[in-house]
């Protein structure tokens, strides 16, 4: 299911590359975040209990649901 996934995006990459539809100026620093972010989140998710995880993830989603909920109808 990961190679599927990878395939898939590496695919897209590609696509999105040989279109010249990358804004590289916005996205190597948004790579830059992603990177940290899941690296630094695997390392405190490993650390923290699974409930408190759980729990910061749903509060998290919902927040950014109503949030953009807002922007979008408000």
């Amino acid at each position: 299911r990961m190679v599927m996934v990878t395939a898939a995006n590496a695919v897209a990459v590609i696509v999105f590359i040989l279109a010249g539809a990358i804004a590289w100026q916005q996205c190597l620093p948004m790579i830059a975040g992603a990177f940290a972010g899941g690296w630094s989140g695997a390392h405190l998710g490993r650390r923290l209990p699974a409930p408190i995880v759980r729990t910061i993830t749903v509060v998290v989603a919902v927040l950014t649901t109503v949030i953009f909920f807002a922007r979008a109808y408000f």
